[in-house]
């Protein structure tokens, strides 16, 4: 077996070959990279053409004898410490996210420049994963989120699948968040047949496909982004549905005006960010005694609801009751809480 041989002080300075040998996928992914202190030996594949590499940093192409691999059991952090030490390990991601065969990696300022060595590791723990992006913001009014392809093909467009479920999903283009499958659930189950239900920002429409699966009901389901909504339409194609999903691009703000007093049973409102914006869209289109689910960005469940119930207050309606249940974290210290606000009244007609 060959091996190229990397000596270095610090990882950093050999980060280059590294970098170029996953390019090239010149690394034989059946054997394990040998670390030794300061000394790495990759296994390298027979067609792997090392004059591809010359020039980038000394080293030498030597024998060796590496176990083969098996990462069963093994986390990222782990692996990635096991091949490259403890100096890339810090940077590797608590948590990321595979929506079907693309995996998106939160990396940030010192952590960046490990990018193409974590996500290498990670296809051999997630030998589905063909395509690594590294995610940042979601920007815009659309909630597009920033991409950087890191390792293997440039794949955007799957078919990704969530209890039974086919969505269509093209993660350069909408927001998609495959943590928020079992929400997805969870709310539909509450549906019953003969709800009219309004997802106000409905991305691919994942609520509304959810409960139109289970249910002969109807769902509105709206945003902004013409994309999400050209998915979502795909999306219904796709699968069989005991009620109706009817898409409409729009800016959530308007809806008061799009719907010209029709009432809902059920308003969804997935906009951590700024739900609470909306709610007095929210409160004219929601039947007396009907059901709001808002999601909002707190630092514990009691903010949360002091947060909620000082919007509703100040927009003079109430709720006869209130719930809340953590859904993800989404900063060190910050949580996005679901808060269900059933039996919905104008405080005047208590």
């Amino acid at each position: 077996m060959k091996c190229i041989e990397l000596v270095f002080s610090r990882i950093d300075e050999v980060l280059d070959i590294i970098d170029k040998l996953i390019e090239l996928n010149c690394i034989s992914r059946r054997y394990v990279i040998i670390r030794d202190g300061n000394r790495l030996l990759i296994p390298v594949i027979e067609e792997c053409d090392a004059d591809e590499i010359k020039g980038l940093r000394e080293f030498r192409v030597v024998e060796c004898n590496p176990k083969e691999l098996n990462v069963r059991g093994y986390r990222l952090r782990e692996l990635v410490r096991e091949f490259f030490g403890d100096e890339v390990a810090i940077h590797v991601p608590s948590s990321f996210d595979i929506v079907d065969g693309i995996a998106l990696i939160p990396l940030h300022d010192e952590g960046l420049k490990y990018a193409k060595v974590i996500a290498y590791c990670l296809t051999l723990i997630h030998r589905n994963v063909k395509s690594v992006y590294v995610k940042g913001a979601v920007r815009g009014f659309e909630r597009v989120r920033e991409l950087k392809l890191v390792y293997g093909e440039p794949i955007y467009e799957v078919i990704h699948k969530e209890h039974g479920i086919k969505f269509y999903v093209n993660v350069g283009k909408v927001y998609f968040n495959p943590r928020l499958s079992t929400e997805h659930s969870r709310i539909s189950s509450f549906v019953r047949d003969g709800e009219v239900v309004l997802d106000m920002f409905s991305g691919i429409g994942c609520f509304g496909i959810h409960i139109a699966s289970k249910n002969n009901s109807i769902v509105y389901s709206v945003d902004i982004n013409p994309y999400a909504v050209y998915y979502g339409l795909k999306s219904l194609k796709i699968n069989r549905l005991k009620g109706k999903v009817i898409f409409i691009n729009c800016d959530a703000r308007l809806l008061d005006k799009v719907f010209k007093g029709r009432i809902f049973d059920r308003i969804i409102m997935n906009l951590p960010h700024n739900a609470l914006d909306y709610l007095d869209i929210a409160f004219k289109l929601v039947k007396i005694n009907g059901t709001i689910h808002l999601y909002l960005i707190a630092h514990s469940e009691e903010e949360a609801l002091n947060m909620f119930t000082a919007k509703t207050n100040a927009l003079g309606f109430s709720c006869s009751d209130i719930g809340i249940r953590w859904v993800l974290d989404h900063a060190p210290h910050e949580y996005i809480y679901c808060i269900d606000c059933v039996g919905v009244r104008a405080m005047n007609t208590a």
